[in-house]
């Protein structure tokens, strides 16, 4: 890998990490206003527990399109590595963003490591999808060129 795929990996994690935020955002908003329709939407504590559930499923949706595309696209690149240099600075970002906020102790909780945990799942199950799927079209170039 480059040093440039390094570059490119830290912003990927940053778009995905601004993209999770907002799939929470929409989420808890979509909760707010369906316990209180026609009301002013006012997010009380347990609109903010949406956010346990819609993040880390978000996250690894994200993450999963994310490897598969960019793996489909490049295929001479390996897409699990690549997938998971990304996984590995979103960490570094999630968590080092959550703690300069004063909630270090978040950081380190179960739900956490969960969220990473389904997150690098799904990178992973991107990349491979996207190795597997491009293999066949590169050996059915490879076993028609010998046949020729």
């Amino acid at each position: 890998m480059k040093q440039l795929d390094a570059l490119k990996a830290v912003g990927l994690a940053l778009l995905i990490l601004a993209l999770n935020l907002l799939v929470a955002t929409a989420a808890i908003t979509v909760y707010a206003l369906a316990t209180s329709p026609g009301r002013a939407v006012v997010v009380d504590v347990r609109a903010l527990h949406v956010a346990d559930w819609s993040a880390p499923i978000g996250g690894a949706c994200l993450f999963f399109l994310a490897a598969w595309v960019l793996g489909r696209r490049r295929p001479q690149r390996n897409a699990v590595a690549f997938s998971a240099l990304v996984w590995v600075a979103y960490a570094i970002l999630d968590v080092g963003s959550g703690a300069a906020m004063g909630d270090g102790r978040a950081m380190l909780s179960p739900l956490m490591a969960a969220s990473l945990g389904v997150a690098l799942l799904g990178a992973v199950a991107g990349g491979l999808l996207a190795r597997t799927r491009t293999a066949p079209t590169q050996n059915a170039t490879t076993v028609s060129e010998i046949a020729s």
